[in-house]
C-alpha cells in the first residue's frame, strides 16, 4: 500500500509544482462523498462483508482546479472489504463456534483529469473526466497470517456537476464508471455518489 501512496503524493506535488509556474487562478477543493460506497455493483466472493472498512471512503479526496477550466482529483477508495467466515458446532448444543479465515479488501488509487464546460460560470462546475490509477487486490489469510497483494491498472470515465452557492462551499453529484481487469468477478467499477465540497 505504500508505493501507491507515495506515487500519489509525488504526482501531487509536481501537479502543483506546475500550475504555480502556468496558471492564475489556482483553487484547491476538499471534497468529501456522503455515500460510503466506491463500487455499487461488485461481486461477492466470500461469505460475508466487513463494514468497518468502508468508512474509509469518508476520508476526501483532493482537488486542483485550474482557471474554472482543468481539474484534477486525487482520491483513494475501498471497492470492496469481505471475510470468509466458518461455523463449526461448539460444546453447547445452543451455540456455534465461527471463525474468520480468510480476508479480502480492494482498494483504487485513482486520479481523475476533467475538463469543466461551463467555464464562464465560476459557480458551476460541469466536468467530464479521464479517471486512470491502480487498483489493489489483498487477501490475508486468518490461519496461517500470509498476505497475497496483485495490482491492476484502472482506466474509466467520470462526469459530474457541483454549484457553489458561496464562493468557498458547494455540494454535488458524480457518477463514475471504470474497468479494471480481473480485480473482481465483475471488472467493471460503477459509483454514483453525492458530495460536498470547500474550496479555498
Amino acid at each position: 500500500m505504500k508505493r501507491p501512496i507515495c506515487l500519489f503524493i509525488l504526482c501531487f506535488l509536481a501537479l502543483c509544482i506546475n500550475a504555480q509556474q502556468t496558471y492564475k487562478n489556482i483553487d484547491l477543493i476538499i471534497k468529501g462523498n456522503l455515500i460510503p460506497l466506491a463500487d455499487n455493483g461488485y461481486e461477492k466472493e466470500m461469505n460475508s462483508a466487513s463494514v468497518t472498512p468502508y468508512l474509509r471512503n469518508y476520508i476526501p479526496s483532493i482537488e486542483i482546479g485550474l482557471n474554472n477550466t482543468y481539474f484534477f482529483d486525487f482520491r483513494y477508495r475501498v471497492l470492496l472489504s469481505e471475510k470468509q467466515i466458518e461455523t463449526s458446532l461448539s460444546g453447547n448444543p445452543l451455540s456455534l463456534n465461527t471463525k474468520t479465515t480468510a480476508r479480502h479488501r480492494c482498494y483504487s488509487y485513482s486520479v481523475a483529469g476533467g475538463y469543466n464546460v461551463l467555464k464562464n460560470h465560476p459557480r458551476h462546475v460541469a466536468k467530464i473526466a479521464l479517471v486512470a490509477g491502480i487498483v489493489q487486490n489483498r487477501t490475508e489469510n486468518c490461519e496461517n497470517n500470509t498476505a497475497s497483494n496483485n495490482y491492476f491498472f484502472q482506466i474509466g470515465s467520470e462526469i459530474s456537476y457541483r454549484y457553489f452557492p458561496w464562493k468557498h462551499f458547494g455540494f454535488g453529484a458524480s457518477y463514475e464508471f471504470s474497468y479494471a481487469n480481473a480485480y473482481n468477478k465483475d471488472p467493471f467499477i460503477s459509483c454514483f455518489n453525492l458530495n460536498i465540497n470547500l474550496r479555498f
